[in-house]
């Protein structure tokens, strides 16, 4: 094969594997993952590994051109990874901290309605005097 190609080869699977970065950078800028789901992230996961398999069905074959296969399985698949971590760890954060200022406004709430059992509001009574 020409020595272009396979530079063009390896060119793609440089910009191939660069695509998800700026998607890091945004998630950890903005620390948040919501717009990005869970099953498009299972789904490269998925086809990371499938690529990965076939790159080392060529390995078995005693074929050296599935290195470039597995390489291409492999980094996408960490990258991914490193995704779906994100993703899961700003959604934790995001569930522990709306549970913790769900406690807190129900904690206020309790202690106004135990101030107000304790020191009731004075009644006004009107009394009509008859004339």
């Amino acid at each position: 094969m020409f020595l272009f190609f396979v530079l063009c080869g390896y060119a793609s699977i440089a910009f191939a594997l660069a695509t998800q970065l700026p998607q890091i950078y945004t998630m950890l800028l903005h620390k948040s993952g919501k717009n990005i789901s869970y099953p498009y992230l299972i789904i490269i996961l998925v086809d990371c590994l499938l690529y990965c398999l076939y790159g080392i069905g060529f390995i078995l074959d005693k074929n050296y051109d599935g290195i470039p296969i597995i390489i291409t399985g492999v980094i996408p698949f960490i990258i991914t990874s490193i995704l779906f971590f994100i993703k899961l760890t700003f959604g934790i954060q995001k569930y522990l901290k709306k549970k913790k200022s769900k406690n807190i406004k129900d904690a206020t709430v309790e202690s106004i309605e135990e101030d107000d059992s304790e020191n009731p509001p004075p009644q006004n009574h009107l009394t009509i005097a008859s004339v």
